[in-house]
């Protein structure tokens, strides 16, 4: 299905909220802002591991020809099975048997989390054009490979955009946005980012919010009697212009200012958090999107469905990647263990589904500086309580020249489409089955049976 010509956005303006909160980045444009038309109160949180995270030694087979396999193809630099954490037992379809799956051992909150049956582990996922096997990537490439494979931008925009046989100006969880979402007086956007602008959250009628920590128009020396009177004189000067363009870019501006208004209200009003979050970039956003659900649990924002996305950067390990990527881990584990805390705290568990994606995965094959490089397929990580626990997919071949490698290299083809992986989250956020071609035009090519989320 084509899909619709966009429509003039917002250019993007930020304001201070409050001198704890972030600034705001608001769309400019003819469209009022979203809100969602049904009363389902869900969200998703999107956790991006920026650079390609080795998920080769994040999920890991314990026993069996899986295991033989791991150990011989990657040697030392592999996990030992008596340090990853046990999370997961299933049949293993590459392989034909039963297979016990264990976690990095930085991950032990994760961990905890699948004791409870709040996490899933989708096998061998990605990018991909339509259904490939070794023999159809090798025979012909432009019919089956992405665009750009193996290249970070390209790939992190084809992740974000759910197009790998194309450029797109918006984003697969922007599109959701455009058809859970009604025109409303509400300010507060649907999508929220709280890493910047976030093309996977643009939408092809709607933009999202971006907050961003410790952004200031003004210096926070000043008192609040000072702040009140520049706030005031700059909604005047907004508001006194005759140029249409130019008044509609400072309503735009106005409107950020209300909504920073509103969001530092809520924030000073509303219940607090007895939830401590790390103190690292991730722990950081993190927190912010715990505390934006929370004031709209507790009616202080207005309640509505959410989308939100966070970057956790760091995981190009070209070398020395082994305490590199146990840092990284610890501190992802650290910040969605406080998350996920945070979430039960306020009863939200169910409501409230976390998710990861990369730019693609790491070669099996160790490089010679103790490091990995460029693949494609990797496994990605479910958290919450709607999950249905434990390892979904096609768990790929452990041979770095096997079937289910590109190469001699070990970088996995992917069996499972971010196409598959996407339209079932955006089902449990209530997207009707046909609207599922306007966010994954190439849906119609994948079987779109995994079944990691219950109702």
């Amino acid at each position: 299905m084509p899909f619709l010509k966009r429509y003039n956005r917002r250019t993007l303006l930020k304001h201070t909220v409050s001198a704890a909160t972030a600034a705001l980045v608001a769309p400019i444009g003819g469209l009022t802002a979203m809100a969602n038309a049904g009363t389902s109160q869900r969200a998703l949180v999107c956790v991006f591991m920026s650079g390609g995270g080795d998920s080769n030694n994040i999920v890991v087979p314990l026993n069996g020809k899986t295991r033989n396999d791991y150990e011989a193809e990657r040697g030392v630099f592999g996990l030992a099975s008596t340090e990853a954490l046990p999370f997961a037992e299933g049949v293993n379809n590459a392989y034909g048997e039963s297979t016990e799956w264990g976690l990095h051992p930085g991950l032990t909150g994760l961990a905890n989390a699948a004791a409870r049956d709040e996490l899933a582990v989708i096998a061998n996922m990605g990018t991909l054009v339509r259904p490939t096997v070794k023999a159809d990537y090798l025979r012909d490439p432009a019919f089956f490979r992405p665009e750009r494979l193996f290249s970070h931008s390209d790939q992190v925009a084809q992740m974000h955009s759910g197009m790998p046989q194309m450029a797109s100006a918006s984003g697969w969880m922007g599109r959701l946005v455009d058809h859970l979402t009604r025109p409303s007086d509400a300010l507060l956007p649907m999508g929220i980012s709280l890493s910047g602008n976030a093309l996977i959250l643009t939408g092809d009628r709607s933009a999202p919010a971006s907050l961003q920590a410790d952004y200031n128009l003004t210096p926070r020396a000043i008192s609040a009697t000072e702040r009140e009177a520049r706030t005031d004189a700059f909604k005047w000067l907004l508001g006194n212009n005759n140029n249409m363009l130019q008044a509609r870019a400072n309503s735009a501006m106005l409107d950020a200012l209300t909504l920073g208004e509103q969001l530092a209200a809520a924030r000073t009003s509303g219940p607090s958090s007895s939830v401590p979050f790390p103190n690292t970039a991730i722990g950081s956003q993190l927190r912010d999107v715990a505390e934006l659900i929370r004031l709209q649990r507790y009616n202080y924002l207005p309640s509505q469905p959410q989308v939100f996305f966070v970057n956790h950067g760091g995981f190009d390990n070209h070398s020395n990647q082994g305490p590199i990527l146990a840092t990284q881990l610890s501190q992802l584990d650290d910040a969605l263990t406080a998350f996920s805390a945070e979430m039960a705290a306020i009863e939200k568990t169910r409501d409230v589904t976390t998710f990861t994606l990369s730019d693609f995965g790491r070669t099996f094959e160790v490089n010679s500086n103790a490091g990995t490089d460029h693949a494609w397929g990797y496994h990605g990580l479910v958290m919450g309580g709607a999950v249905m626990p434990g390892l979904h997919g096609h768990f790929p071949l452990l041979q770095k020249n096997g079937d289910d490698s590109t190469d001699r290299r070990g970088r996995w083809i992917p069996t499972t489409a971010l196409d598959e992986v996407g339209a079932h989250l955006a089902g449990w956020m209530g997207l009707s089955e046909s609207h599922l071609p306007d966010i994954f035009p190439n849906m119609g090519r994948f079987e779109h049976n995994l079944a990691f989320l219950s109702s």
